[in-house]
């Protein structure tokens, strides 16, 4: 008996990584949403100018490529959400987790860069050092979600969790 429910825990516990990266993904979805309803501001805040100017001009082009991104993210939390079991399994989920979380591992390896620019003395937003750190932080937890549940995530693999 203790053995079973040892095993039951185990096994709730493995999904708790891309339960994370999923929520993570889609709260990133939504802030991405009130950046487009923002605008100049918060697009010179999270250091993208180029759009702060084109939204003050009038162009529509700022709010429709962060509704994009929104998007991209909100697919990604879901996918995370479905890998941890929690919404229905949906096609190729190991490989777009794989290169999602490739993805954040690459984005997250630029806070190298970001180190040497404070070890230079450049006068860098630490946010930007965080947004690095992040990125590599969810693109490790979503690889270590995918190895954990590795054998779930199995093509065509329809095993009760």
């Amino acid at each position: 008996m203790t053995t079973a429910r040892f095993e039951d825990s185990s096994r709730r516990w493995r999904k708790v990584p891309l339960l994370l990266a999923g929520l993570v993904n889609i709260g990133i979805a939504l802030m991405h949403v009130a950046i487009a309803l923002i605008g100049s501001t918060a697009y010179v805040y999270f250091g993208v100018p180029d759009l702060a100017q084109a939204a003050t001009g009038g162009s529509p082009w700022p709010a429709i490529v962060t509704l994009a991104l929104a998007g991209v993210f909100a697919l990604w939390g879901v996918y995370a959400l479905s890998g941890a079991g929690i919404v229905a399994r949906l096609p190729l989920t190991r490989i777009v987790l794989l290169a999602v979380s490739a993805i954040y591992v690459l984005r997250g390896a630029i806070v190298v860069l970001d180190i040497a620019r404070w070890l230079r003395g450049d006068a860098y937003p630490l946010r930007q050092t965080a947004f690095s750190v992040s990125a590599l932080v969810i693109g490790l937890m979503i690889l270590g979600g995918v190895v954990e549940r590795w054998r779930y995530l199995a093509a065509g693999n329809r095993l009760a969790d």
